[in-house]
């Protein structure tokens, strides 16, 4: 199988916020979209242009020097976290430029941390520097990558990563199940694009969901909260494996990773568990599926 990828945008982030004031209980719903990368299932690495790679080495070698997180937020938020890790903002970098493109291989000393996700820095941390008072955030997440790009064949099978994490000043344990859909059209943003330079697919769900096999790990859990500190399991790393099966058409196709609510069982579970602290996520949509996959069968 050939992999590729290329940097694109991602992270289209949806903030459900329900406050409590005055004994009340408002609802306050935001939908951010984050630009992020597109993962890279490929063998072949598309050649960046030699100014794009200057700013990369630019960055990198500006980055050596930041080993440790700013004390911009008390150090206590970041406790169950693991150690910051010296390299994290060079890793960054490269992950985000494409240079490193298998996740499997990123340890949650990355990924578990903040800033590993877009606009933590510019969004979150004034935020979190001013939190609302005599309020509590019940419910958010946000996915990221929230695309990627495969060039594979019939028969073929791989894997993708990709992270679902709380949002910022949640302080719930917000249960979730992940399910495979099958939209009928979608189109990359920004500068991602299939090998042949186009950006669309336009499908029939009921023919082409026969011709995937798709399993999601872990598909049902529960993210910790984010407020007043970032608990352990605030973030999840997800892994979606895919099998072209025999016999399928070449041809471009979408597949799709969408939220919902847990199973009934589950609810009840961490309803005890969690008690008043627990909530399904699932109730709010974004106009696509959190997580696409766009496909090439050649």
């Amino acid at each position: 199988m050939r992999r590729r990828a290329a940097r694109a945008k991602s992270n289209k982030e949806n903030i459900v916020q329900k406050f409590l004031s005055n004994r009340k209980l408002i609802v306050v719903a935001i939908v951010i979209l984050v630009i992020g990368v597109v993962l890279l299932l490929n063998y072949y690495k598309k050649p960046y242009s030699s100014e794009l790679e200057a700013r990369i080495d630019a960055e990198l070698e500006q980055v050596k020097l930041n080993q440790t997180r700013p004390d911009y937020l008390p150090a206590a938020m970041f406790k169950e976290l693991p150690a910051f890790p010296k390299d994290f903002y060079q890793m960054r970098v490269l992950v985000h430029y494409g240079r490193i493109t298998d996740l499997s291989n990123i340890g949650e000393e990355y990924w578990k941390q903040p800033e590993w996700y877009p606009e933590f820095e510019s969004i979150g941390v004034p935020l979190l520097q001013n939190p609302p008072k005599n309020r509590w955030a019940a419910q958010g997440y946000g996915v990221y990558p929230a695309d990627s790009v495969a060039t594979t064949t019939s028969g073929e099978e791989f894997d993708l990563y990709t992270y679902v994490r709380s949002s910022y000043l949640v302080e719930t344990y917000q249960g979730m199940q992940l399910i495979a859909v099958y939209p009928d059209s979608g189109t990359l943003e920004e500068m991602a694009s299939f090998s042949d330079g186009t950006k669309s697919v336009t499908q029939d769900p009921n023919t082409v969901k026969n011709y995937f096999d798709v399993s999601i790990e872990p598909n049902m859990f529960v993210l910790e909260p984010s407020f007043p500190i970032f608990k352990d399991g605030y973030a999840q790393r997800i892994k979606v494996s895919l099998k072209v099966k025999p016999g399928t058409p070449k041809g471009k196709y979408l597949i799709g990773v969408d939220i919902a609510a847990p199973s009934q069982d589950k609810v009840t579970e961490w309803t005890w568990q969690y008690k008043n602290l627990y909530t399904s996520a699932g109730t709010t949509k974004v106009g696509r599926p959190w997580y696409r996959v766009f496909v090439d069968v050649k």
